[in-house]
């Protein structure tokens, strides 16, 4: 990135002098650099992916969410978007789309090691659902659940006929996955819909300590049930080595509930849940990741060993 356009951003957000910026290095889809002006620290925050209409309405959702969470006075910091000199949260310097927040301290931990690392996730998650279940849920982004389009996808997938290791791989793997769409077609997961944040995991959390003080990237945010924010979480954060921990489930659902109640019908729905999100992410990861492609197939081959062990400890058919 030059540094020419950093200090065009710094100067259109009323930031102060450049001081010095770092390329952070986590992320499978966005550009986010850390900057260091004589106002702060800050974050900027390139959009990987074209902003189209659709993609312009979700991050206008995002704005109003974390705006939303920063007026209620949410328990954990959240990346709150800063207005330009224009009174825009959203800029655009040639193909660039970006946006701006302060920087907010704190340590990801990408994989939760202490039982009270993953208490902390799930009291987060707990306190998150209550604050959004008042949200208004706006009439431009419909509440989809379907996965008809997904199952696009996978035909198409099913028609590649390169023999490169990624095409080998998607193939070898493909004709599990469409087994799990049939079980998929026949479960009601549409329960108790808000705005979710969508990855939740111990990259997109803040830890000072043994204590999470914060909840970033919202890029995933969605109308949607409010367990999937738990059963993904639990999949990132309650697996070892692949497969579920099921001492570490039972700790990190009973510290939610200690929050917001769950029934037992959501509880059911949690492996299906998870099973869902690996559908989705095999063809992400195949078709639509652009960076650190040099991690495509152990992603690739990680989302399916998951699903393979969630189906083995949840007892569930394929047909």
């Amino acid at each position: 990135m030059k540094k020419s356009l950093l200090l065009n951003i710094s100067k259109d957000y009323n930031l102060g002098e450049l001081d010095s910026f770092e390329l952070i290095s986590e992320g499978l889809v966005n550009y986010n650099y850390s900057v260091k002006t004589s106002k702060g620290e800050f974050i900027f925050r390139f959009l990987g992916r074209k902003v189209d209409s659709y993609k312009l309405k979700k991050i206008e959702l995002e704005f109003k969410v974390l705006n939303f969470l920063k007026r209620k006075n949410f328990t954990y910091e959240v990346p709150a978007p800063i207005k330009n000199i224009k009174g825009e949260y959203l800029s655009q310097y040639g193909s660039n789309s970006l946006w701006v927040y302060k920087k907010i301290k704190g340590e990801r931990i990408h994989h939760p090691n202490t039982i009270e690392q993953i208490k902390e996730m799930a009291r987060a998650i707990a306190i998150y659902h209550k604050k959004l279940k008042d949200f208004p849920s706006p009439s431009t982004m419909p509440r989809i659940f379907s996965l008809n389009w997904l199952n696009e996808k996978y035909t198409e997938m099913q028609k590649v006929r390169s023999k490169r290791k990624v095409d080998l791989l998607m193939k070898k793997n493909l004709p599990f996955f469409k087994k799990l769409m049939i079980i998929l077609a026949n479960k009601d997961l549409k329960k108790d819909v808000l705005p979710i944040h969508g990855d939740i995991h111990g990259a997109n959390v803040l830890f000072v300590n043994e204590k999470m003080v914060a909840i970033i990237d919202f890029d995933n945010l969605q109308f949607a049930p409010k367990m999937q924010d738990v059963s993904y979480t639990i999949r990132q954060s309650c697996f070892s080595s692949g497969k579920p921990d099921g001492e570490k489930i039972a700790i990190f659902l009973k510290e939610y509930k200690k929050i917001n109640n769950l029934s037992n019908e959501e509880i059911k729905a949690i492996p299906f849940l998870m099973l869902r999100d690996n559908c989705i992410v095999f063809w992400w990861f195949y078709s639509e990741m652009k960076k650190n492609l040099n991690k495509q197939c152990d992603l690739i081959k990680w989302t399916a060993e998951a699903a393979r062990n969630t189906v083995k400890y949840f007892k569930i058919e394929l047909k």
